[in-house]
Formats: structure tokens, sequence, C-alpha cells
């Protein structure tokens, strides 16, 4: 056995020369022995070198290390390491190497020698021997002396070849020439491609000899060593000039000026941190292609970040971009509309249901550039009834954002969210009233800064802080910055995910789609068949989702290339989530798609010519079907990873549970399959919490325990089922009740509820559930570190290449070493994925990386390549259950995990706002703090709307709770959340009218229930209304976070049930009758006003304004001269703090308002035919307004029982 030893690989000389001396031939193995494991060692092992860790100091270890040694090649050399080189070479010399490539020192031992000359090298030599910073440099003889400049990596190749000739198998010299002239050329070189000038010190031979001494006494080895490099010509060195000897066996090597152009031109610009890709490029609200002519035309906002040719290009696809926005749309079968008909088939009413709310797509222009747009479906208002959002029919637009940075999914919705809502705002308010004279513009513009600013804080930040998205703050979007009290109140927050701040790269796409959901497709189509699809995925096939709904489309097209990213593998062929019509004809390709169709138009594929072999996947059913392919080659062609193999085959998931004792070893897809079933249980028990899962039994609070228990024994659970695979078939009673729990897991994810767990639009693409997400891509992550392992071992260097390239056959030989060969379920997988373009982009990436010495342990690292590294790093196997561990520690401490914790918490504060049982703390705080929270627009208001719709829905019977107090917290958002929230609350409008309609037994809770549906659905469809109420509802809050009072404030403790008109023409001096004399009045206090004595109290028909039919109180009444002070005298010092709210909501008056936070006391008792139900509420200490300034939710702990004739709202702000 033959074995070539490289010592010394990993300095700077060494790691050059290992890419050229792995393709020397006619050795069984290369081993590269370093001082140390690192970075460097990894890039070794990434061009085919075994690595082994040894001491250079300690001979006998050098000895050991050195086995079967035929030639060693040192490139350890310098004044410093002469006794570090001697002692290799008697080293090799005792481990009975028959030839040692280095300088010549090793005919001292009598060992075989070949000397190396190359003369200077041509990548470094300018950094040693010239300060490139001041361009200053020393000349010897004026620099007049030739030198041979070769490049490192050039030593490499040549020298493979030399080792084969026979004319060096016992030794001798070796010389290497790149390209010979003088020292003052190759600084005139520099200065030609620098732009710069030298500083030259000139000094004589013999004043450089005298100096290289004198530098040598003082210790200055280096600076000796340089300027006797520098005098070398001048003594005639040997290497100076070798033209005559130079051999270079046909390789081609680098001129002086390449590697000049390569390595010293402008580093430091080379390495400055790069901008970002904007947010966005354009803006486009474009109607229906075929609008009547009352639509407007479309509307556009270009990046203040632009390119204009670009731009230009962009403008020209916006026709284009209409037909992807409304992909239903057929041109070509549609009938004919002309624009002079104010109204066509294609104007909608606000209550027409329709799925077109949200998606994606994918634009190639024909620049090259690939833009993602994110669409938003929306009717806009009335030209007549502008403020009435459901009056009239009117055609369909889109909000359509184009933009070059790919992932950041939830961020664009919730802007495209607050697009819509303040494009309401722009259309109902009068121009006094508007905020921005283009309110979009400065919406989107603002965000660029943003972003960018944000950026260049997160480029600066230390490595520790890196990793974790920032917020961007905009203030002033709705109510402006013209007037000061409103730029403190009026916010809204938008996270902004690292993708967006860091520049864009080669795998940017790669990392942003490892950001995106992979829940939306496990909850469609179960496990099974999410694991079928990342098999044809894997295999280069064609699939086709079918759905009537873009948004599902969308929503899992991108969770199949999330799956993809968990393992830094990229689609690089035709990918359409929803297809327009005019493209069907690529339905046909004859190359791997990935396309989204629609419903209505999947019977025309029974009509497709050359469709040829397609998977399809039904989503809306979670049916899968195959065209054009034969039934008995179908498992080859798409290998089903949710079967084991045990002795055979199995059919069915629960044949494979039924074999977890039977010894065989566990297979990482096994396990895949084992934790997403774990994973998607866990999802549904966080999404619908105590409804569908306990049977109306499971509190939000114990839902949420459970959640949390679930999520955190899943990392557990794949542990058991390990040793479980592993253990003898003898199992105890607790290994059947394992057994049982899997069962039942998939029985759910096979066969689902049909009312409680189908997937329905709030379950599939509203609901986000991060902290099941980061636990999916985990999973998925594990996966793939199995499935490739150690990527240097099948790796090849082809003769006359440096770049290591992909050995397919060397991967199929070391997956079959790997237990994973023939007979297992997944080797018909490999088989196919091993011949795909993805393997071998995967391949020329990671060794891109190592070459280019990314770094593969920042936070902003993804998952997949942060494991690689450590694995390489710490030589750890790639054994599934060293994997899992290193895994988890890793995404244990990641920091982007804390979006998920935050995420979380909001969703079980809603669910457990709105759960039947009460209440336990603060109800009013908590209701506070979730709107102040849900000011972060693009996740957290997202997921607490999908509560709010999940709890709505599930408001029968004994839930009603559920629903009335979904709707309370609805109206508070309403009042004081965020811009988007008025898009949020209005996609739901249909369950918002359906409530109005609420049966149950009880016909109070009934009243209650339609009360509050009301009032939310008045203030959607009454815009006007809406933005002032807001308007009222932000000064308010100004007032209390500055512990300000309005200067006039209204009584709240009397509510007038008559007309003005009525009540005016009873209180004119000159109206009919006697003015009645005022009642007793509660006092704030809780005694009774003071009355005039010898007046009595007025009987019922004496009370002209119905008013004051019976009072009684529980205090004897003190008499006063003046009736008139109970109202106007001023509260003594030490209840000045406190106030009475009257909860009484009058139809068509004020809406309800939000009322302070403080301690309860027991409420006066008033006993009036109408039965106003008094909440009193002490006003807040000052201290505690200016900490709590959101604290504006008004709701006791637990909600009261409202009578039907008075409703369910406050209004403690005054609002009119």
């Amino acid at each position: 056995m033959k074995v070539l030893y490289f010592v010394g690989a990993t300095g700077g000389l060494g790691q050059e020369m290992a890419k050229g001396l792995v393709t020397t031939e006619g050795f069984d193995e290369k081993v590269a022995l370093v001082r140390s494991v690192g970075e460097k060692s990894e890039r070794l092992e990434s061009l085919g070198w075994r690595v082994q860790q040894v001491d250079f100091n300690d001979t006998e270890g050098l000895v050991k290390a050195m086995p079967n040694a035929s030639v060693v090649v040192s490139s350890v050399s310098g004044p410093q390491l002469v006794d570090t080189e001697i002692k290799m070479i008697n080293a090799a010399k005792a481990a009975g190497a028959s030839l040692f490539v280095v300088l010549d020192h090793a005919e001292k031992v009598g060992l075989p020698t070949l000397a190396v000359y190359t003369g200077l090298f041509s990548d470094y030599i300018f950094f040693f021997l010239a300060n490139l910073e001041k361009m200053t440099a020393t000349l010897v003889d004026s620099g007049t002396g030739k030198y041979s400049f070769t490049k490192r990596s050039d030593i490499g190749f040549i020298l493979a070849r030399a080792l084969t000739d026979p004319e060096f198998a016992n030794g001798g010299e070796l010389c290497i020439q790149g390209e010979t002239v003088t020292w003052r050329e190759a600084l005139a070189l520099v200065e030609e491609l620098k732009g710069q000038k030298f500083t030259f010190i000139e000094l004589t031979g013999e004043e450089a000899l005298n100096q290289e001494q004198e530098l040598l006494e003082k210790g200055d080895l280096m600076g000796s060593f340089g300027l006797h490099l520098l005098g070398e010509p001048v003594r005639g060195s040997l290497g100076c000039d070798t033209s005559a000897e130079a051999k270079s066996y046909g390789v081609e090597l680098a001129t002086l000026k390449q590697t000049i152009e390569a390595t010293l031109i402008d580093p430091a610009a080379m390495a400055a941190p790069a901008s970002p890709l904007p947010l966005f490029d354009l803006f486009l609200d474009v109607p229906h292609p075929a609008a009547s002519s009352s639509c407007p035309q479309p509307f556009w906002v270009a990046s203040p970040i632009r390119d204009d040719a670009l731009m230009e290009e962009m403008r020209k696809s916006i026709p284009q971009v209409a037909s992807f926005a409304f992909p239903e749309y057929d041109q070509s079968s549609a009938p004919s509309t002309t624009g002079a008909s104010p109204l066509n088939r294609y104007d909608y009413h606000a209550m027409q249901n329709t799925p077109f709310l949200q998606f994606t797509f994918s634009l190639q222009l024909s620049t090259g550039a690939r833009m993602h747009g994110h669409v938003r479906r929306y009717l806009p208002p009335h030209l007549v009834a502008r403020s009435r959002y459901d009056v009239g029919r009117r055609g369909e637009r889109a909000l359509v954002i184009l933009t070059r940075a790919a992932g950041a999914d939830s961020l664009y919705a919730s802007i495209l969210k607050s697009l819509q809502a303040i494009s309401s705002h722009q259309a109902t308010m009068p121009p006094y009233q508007q905020a921005h004279t283009e309110p979009q513009k400065w919406l989107l513009h603002n965000l660029v800064n943003h972003q960018q600013h944000l950026a260049r804080i997160y480029q600066t930040r230390p490595p520790e802080q890196q990793g974790v998205p920032l917020l961007a703050t905009l203030e002033g979007l709705e109510l402006g910055l013209s007037v000061p009290i409103f730029t403190s109140v009026d916010l809204n927050r938008y996270l902004i995910p690292t993708a967006l701040l860091i520049a864009s790269s080669s795998q940017s796409s790669i990392v942003a789609n490892a950001n995106n959901s992979i829940l939306p497709l496990l909850r469609c189509v179960g496990v099974a068949h999410a694991l079928r699809i990342l098999s044809a995925l894997l295999s280069e096939r064609r699939v086709i989702m079918v759905s009537h709904s873009p948004t599902r489309l969308a929503a899992c097209s991108h969770a199949a290339l999330a799956m993809l990213a968990q393992g830094m593998l990229q689609w690089q062929h035709l990918y359409i989530p929803v297809m327009p019509p005019h493209l069907w004809q690529y339905l046909a390709a004859p190359y791997p798609y990935l396309i989204g169709i629609l419903s209505p138009v999947v019977s025309r594929l029974d009509y497709t010519d050359g469709l040829g072999d397609v998977l399809i996947i039904h989503l809306d059913t979670n049916n899968m079907e195959t065209r054009g392919m034969d039934a008995n080659t179908v498992n080859q062609r798409i290998p089903d990873l949710f079967m084991t193999t045990v002795k055979g085959e199995f059919s069915s998931p629960r044949q494979m549970v039924g074999q977890l004792g039977s010894g065989a070893p566990a297979t990482p897809s096994e396990c895949l399959a084992q934790e997403l079933v774990d994973i998607v249980k866990a999802d549904k028990k966080a999404m619908y919490g105590e409804s569908a899962l306990a049977n109306m039994g499971e509190t939000a609070a114990k839902a949420t325990k459970a959640v949390k228990t679930t999520l955190n024994k899943i990392k557990n659970k794949g542990k058991m089922f390990l040793q479980k695979k592993g253990s003898s078939s003898n199992q105890d009673s607790n290994d059947v009740e394992e057994v049982e729990e899997v069962e039942v897991q998939l029985a759910v994810t096979e066969a689902p509820d049909a009312k409680s767990m189908a997937p329905d639009y709030i379950y599939v693409e509203s609901c986000h559930n991060e902290a099941a997400e980061e636990e999916a891509r985990i999973s998925f992550t594990i996966f793939f570190l199995c499935m490739f392992g150690d990527v240097r071992w099948y790796l090849s260097v082809s003769p006359g290449d440096s770049a290591a390239v992909l050995d397919r056959n060397k991967y199929l030989a070391h997956k079959r070493s790997a237990g994973e060969g023939e007979g297992t379920p997944v080797w018909p997988l490999l088989q196919n994925f091993c011949q795909t373009q993805m393997l071998a982009e995967f391949v020329s990436r990671r060794v891109e990386e190592i070459r280019s010495r990314q770094p593969l342990n920042t936070p902003d690292t993804p998952l997949f390549l942060q494991c690689c590294y450590y694995h390489r790093r710490h030589q750890i196997d790639f054994g599934l259950l060293d994997v899992r561990k290193v895994c988890r520690q890793l995404a244990q401490s990641s920091l982007s995990r804390r979006s998920a914790v935050v995420q979380s918490n909001g969703r079980r504060t809603a669910m457990l706002l709105t759960s039947n049982k009460p209440f336990e703390g603060d109800y009013a705080k908590a209701v506070a703090q979730l709107v102040e929270e849900c000011l972060e627009c693009s996740t957290i208001l997202a997921d607490v709307m999908s509560v709010l719709w999940l709890r709505i829905r599930d408001s029968r019977g004994m839930q009603w709770k559920h629903g009335y107090q979904a709707l309370m917290i609805l109206r508070n958002l309403l009042y004081h959340g965020p811009t988007a929230v008025i898009a949020e609350a209005t996609d739901g409008l249909d369950k918002i009218r359906a409530m109005k309609n609420y049966e149950n037994m009880r016909g109070q809770i009934v009243q209650q229930v339609r009360n509050a549906a009301t009032d939310v659905y008045g203030l959607l469809v009454d815009r006007s209304r809406l933005f002032n109420v807001r308007r009222v509802c932000a000064q308010r809050r100004w007032q209390l976070r500055n512990n300000a009072t309005p200067r006039l404030t209204r009584d709240q403790r009397l509510w007038f049930n008559v007309p003005f008109d009525t009540m005016h023409a009873a209180m004119h001096p000159n109206a009919r009758g006697t003015i009645v004399n005022i009642p007793p009045i509660v006092d704030p206090r809780g005694a009774m006003a003071n009355t005039v004595p010898s007046v009595p109290a007025p009987q019922v028909n004496e009370d002209l304004l119905g008013i004051f039919d019976s009072m009684t109180v529980s205090q004897p009444t003190v008499a006063s001269s003046n009736p008139f002070d109970s109202v106007t005298k001023p509260d003594p010092p030490e209840v000045a703090n406190q106030q009475l709210y009257v909860a009484q909501q009058v139809s068509g008056t004020a809406p309800s308002g939000a009322g302070l936070i403080g301690t309860a006391h027991a409420p006066i008792q008033v006993d009036t035919p109408f039965q106003p139900t008094i909440v009193p509420v002490p006003v807040a200490q000052p201290s505690v307004v200016a900490n709590n300034a959101t604290t504006l939710a008004h709701a006791p702990s637990t909600p009261p029982q409202v009578p039907p004739s008075v409703g369910p709202g406050y209004n403690p702000a005054g609002i009119q």
C-alpha cells in the first residue's frame, strides 16, 4: 500500500499546494498531517485529503502517524522552522519513506530528497517585501536582478506530475517558474494596476548585507530573511532565474499580472459589506384584466433605490403581472367585455365570498432577473358611497409588491394589509384629514429607509447579537406627523427578517426558503403525502398541485421548497406557484417542474397533449394520483419514505408501528416520519386549543400546557423511538402503550375529523405556529444531514483541475456502506437523487464555501451548515443519534428562536382571554397588553387574529363566550390597534355578519353576542365612522400617556334616552309646563347629593324628561341649599382618583370606548326601570398611566352579563 503524506498542509503555502498535490496518481491514499483540526483542515477534507492531527515536534508521534509511507512532502520551511523540518525528515526516514520532498536538508540524514526551487511566490511576496498600505518598497542595486515568480497553487499541480516522473524517483532538483522579471518591473506592474506610485528605499548590495546581519543580531528573523531574498540576485543564488531548467508538464501557469489582479487590487473594497436588496422594487395597484370602464387605471410606486433599466422592464410587464394577480381569468375563453359598460360580471358586492385573498408568484424578466410577486386582492371603495364598504358593486383590484428579495412572506403580507387600509382611509376621509398626500408612497419609502438603516445597524452588531430580526417602527401612518400629539400613539411595527438585512448572495434564496413555513403542506395533505411530495422533488419529477384557493396553492408550494431548503437544496427547475391560463403549455414541458393550478381548470389536464408522467396532488381533498407512470414502477420513480423495510416492504404506516421492537436499526426516514406525526399533533393542539381536541372540555390553559409539554418532548420522543427500534421484541406494558399512542397519531393524520380537523382556510393558511415550525425544520435538517453525511467522502479531483467535484459512484458506495443500500426503503430515492442536478449544485456550493473561507458558525448561518461545520470540526460521526444530539443542541442555542417565544406568548394570551373559564389576573390589563403587542403587524397581529377567527367559528352552544369575547377583543383592536387590523377584520366580515344572527337557547346571551357583532360590523362597513373613532381613541391614548384631561368633560353618570328635540322643548324656558326640580343624584363618594328641602321629590308623572322614574339609595339624603352642588362640586383630595362609568350602549350614538385600570370597589346600587349596569373603575395613579400608556381596554376580570336593552359596550372616553 502506497501512501502520500503531506506535512504542513494548513499553512499558507500548504493550503495552496494541497489543491494540486491531491491530483497525484499512483497512491492508494493521501493523508495531510496537521498540527490542529479546524476550518483549514475542513478545506483539505473537501479537496479529498484525509486529515490526521499530530505534533510536529514529536518525532516518535510523527513516525507512528506515517505507516506505509512512500513519499513525504513538506511545506514547512523558513528560518524559524529549521529544527522542526529536520525532525520531520528523521521521522520520514524512520517510517520507511523512499522520497522526501523539501529543500536540501535531507542529505544530512541520507534520505533521498527532491528539492523544489520556485523563486518568489507571486500571490504572497508583495505582502511580505513591500508595504502596500503605505506604498513603500526596498530596492537592492536598483532592483535590476531577475526573479522567478510562481503562484503557490501551480506548484502543487506540477509537483503532482513530477512525483510520477521516473527522473525524480530517487530525488533530484525540480525547478518551477511561472514568469521571470526584475523586482523593479514587478513593482511597476503593481503601480500600474493599483494606480498608485511606490516610495522606494534604495540600498547597495553591501548595505543590504550589513542591515541583514544587524536585524539577525537583534532577533528579527523575518526582517533579515526579507533583505536576504532581495539580495539573492546580486549574489547569484540558485533559483532566482531557472528558465533553462524549469518544468511545467503541460500545466498552464498563471502570469504575474493575473496573480496581482486576483490578489492585490483593492482587497479592502472587495471585503466591504454590500448593502442588501431593497425591500421592494415596484408596487402596483392593478384592476381586473376585464375591468369595467368605471374602474380606475393602474397605480404604481417605484422604490427609492432602483435600477432604471430594471424599472422600465417591470413597467412593461404590468399586463403580465395582472394575469398573475388574477390567475382564474382566461382571456381566450372569456366573453368579450366592452369598456363602455359601467358594470360587468367581474364586479362584486362586498359580501360575496371569494377565496382570492393573498398569494405569491414568480416572474422571470427578459433581463434574466427573477422577481417575486406578493399579491393581495381587495374591493376598493365605491365611487359614490366611498365611506360605506357594504354598498354597491365594484371591480376587484390587486395590490402587488414586486421584489428581487426572496422570502419574508409574512412581512409582505402585513405591508399589503396596511396599504389596503390606508387606501381606504385616503378614499374615505376629507382632504383636511388626510395624513399624507401619497400615503402608499410614504409608507413604502419609509419602510425601505428603515430597512437600509437597520441593515447598517445589523452589520455592525457583535456576532453574539446577530441572528435576531430587527423591528421597524413607523409613526404617523394614519394620523400624520403634522400633529405632534399623534406621533407617539399612531404606531405600526414591522419585524424585518435577517434575510432582508444582509447582502444578497448566491444562496440567499435558499436561506430565505428555509425560513418559510412547512406546516401548511403538512396540515393539508398529512405526513405521508408530504413525504411523498418530498421524494418526488428529490427525484426531480414533475409535480402539479391543485386547489380552488391560490392562497393555499402558494402556501403549499412554498412549503415544499422549504422542505428542500432545510438541506440547503434549491429547486433549479420550473416553478409556478399559481399558474395563469396563458402559461398552460408549460405543463407539457419535458423537464421537471412544480406548478400549481386552480380546481376549475383541472379538467383540461385530460386534453393536454404531451403531459407525460406527472404526480398530481389535490390539496382540498387530500388525494394523490399519478399519470403516465406504470403502476409497477411508481414506487421506484417516486419512492414512499413513509414505509419501512424489515424483511420486505409494508403497505401502510401501521405495519411500521408493529415493527418497532423487531430489533432492526432505525432509519432517518422512519425517524422523520415519527417526529412529523408528533409535530402535527402538537400543532393541532396549539391551533384549536380546547374546542376541537378535547370535545369542548379542555380549557385554553390546559391546551397551552399540553402544547408546551408535547413540543418539549419531541426531541426525547425520537430518542425513545430509536431505542425501541434497537431493543428486543419483548416489550412491557409501557412499550405497548407507546405503540398504541403512535397508532392514534397515525390515525389522526390519515383520517382527520371532517368537522373539526378538516384543513380549512383558518388552520392551513392563517395560523402560524412558529414553535412547531422550528421543530419541523430541525426534523428535516436531521434527515438531510444523515442523507448527505460528510461531503468529502464522495469528492474527487480531475487531473489538471484544482476544483473538487462530485463523484456519484462514491456517493452511492458511501450510502451503501452506511447501511442504506439495496433492500432499504430509502435506496430507490438515493438512486434517483444521485443522478439529479440538485445534488451536483449542492456539492458545488459546499466546495465553494470551503474554498472561499466563508464563516459557517455565525448566527446567520443556516442550521444545516452549522451542524456540518460542528461535526467536521470535532470529528463526530454523521450517525443518526449523533446528528440528532448536535442538531438540537445548536438549535436550542440559536437566538432566532426568540421570535417563536414571543409569538407563542401572544397566541397563548389570546386563547386565555377568550376561554370559557374566568381569566386569572387583571383582564383589562391583559387585553391592553395584547393590543400593544399587536402593533407588530407581521407576526403577532396575524397570529392573534387567527385565534379570534377560530373562537368566532367555535362559538355554538356552551361555547358562546368564545365568540363574544373574541368580538370584544376585535373591537379593542379596531379602536387602538395598528392600521393593518382593518384589513384583517375585513377578511372575516362575512363571519362577523353571521354573528349578527347568532342563535342560542338563552335569549340574554343571544342579545349580547348580536349587539357585539353589530357594533363591530357597523364599524367595518362605515369607514368614516371607524377612522373618526380611531382618531378620538388616539387622542385619548395621548391624554392618558401624558396624564392630561380635557378642559370640558361630560358627566358620564347621566344618560338621556329621549330624542334631542323633545328634551330641548322640555328644557327651554318658554316651553310648556314647568321645569321640574332635579331629583337626588348618586354622589361618586357613595353618598346622596343634596336636594332642596322645601321642594318634595317629584313623582313619576311629574318627570317631563322621563329620566328619573324612581330612585332608591342605601344612605340617607343630606340637605343642601343648592340642588346643583351634587353635580358641580369637586371631589375632595382623598377620593379625587375615583370615577364611575355607566356601561350602557345607546344604538346609533357614541361607540364603546376604553376605561382605565385600577382596583375595583363595591358598586353603588341603583334601581331604575331600565336597570343600567354601573361598573365602577377607579382612575389609575399618574405614575401608572405614564408607565402603562396603552392600558386602554376596559373589561372586568369576568365580563359582565349585560341585559339586552343595555348592550355590551362601554364609553368611558366620552366619544361622541
